[in-house]
């Protein structure tokens, strides 16, 4: 075995190792430079939005960044700020909403944050009712008085109102 050794052929095999070895810790520390980077802007992002970090949130946030990228977490973070709840609980309900709904970049969670404002204003916006029968009535025969001359005088003689009225009541209205 020691005459292999010396062999070209497993020399160049122990070099082509070697380089192997180093891009592996290159590839690690660059990673890990990565790691710490996500890891340093996520802290950063929470001591400035929420307050001072807890330990318990700093493994949390190194957790959370297994599974999504860091501009979430941090938007996240801005968010629950702008909501006023700032607690890291509250930053991991949205972080699990995200993850629910497969929102893993700021692009589709803006997205979907705006097509939620967007169907909560339709929510509250008063809807175009049907008109009660009364109030019907009452534009009809507003309607008709004016066709007929105006408004109905003081004489207890005067009964258009009453006569306009039970034909308007008897007759169907548009939709029944």
């Amino acid at each position: 075995m020691a005459f292999l050794k010396k062999a070209p052929f497993f020399k160049s095999l122990e070099k082509e190792k070697k380089k192997d070895k180093e891009k592996d810790k290159d590839n690690i520390s660059s990673s890990t430079a990565t790691a710490e980077s996500d890891i340093s802007a996520c802290v950063q992002a929470y001591e400035q939005n929420i307050g001072p970090i807890a330990r318990a949130a700093f493994d949390d946030i190194s957790r959370q960044l297994a599974d999504l990228p860091a501009d979430l977490i941090c938007e996240a973070i801005g968010e629950a700020a702008l909501n006023n709840k700032r607690s890291w609980n509250y930053v991991k309900a949205i972080l699990k909403r995200c993850r629910e709904q497969n929102i893993l970049s700021v692009d589709a969670y803006r997205a979907e944050k705006e097509n939620h404002a967007a169907a909560a204003a339709a929510r509250a916006a008063p809807a175009a009712r049907p008109q009660s029968k009364q109030a019907a009535v009452r534009e009809r025969l507003k309607k008709r008085l004016e066709e007929m001359g105006g408004v109905q005088s003081d004489d207890p003689a005067d009964n258009r109102i009453y006569v306009e009225a039970t034909e308007l009541v008897a007759e169907p209205l548009p939709g029944e």
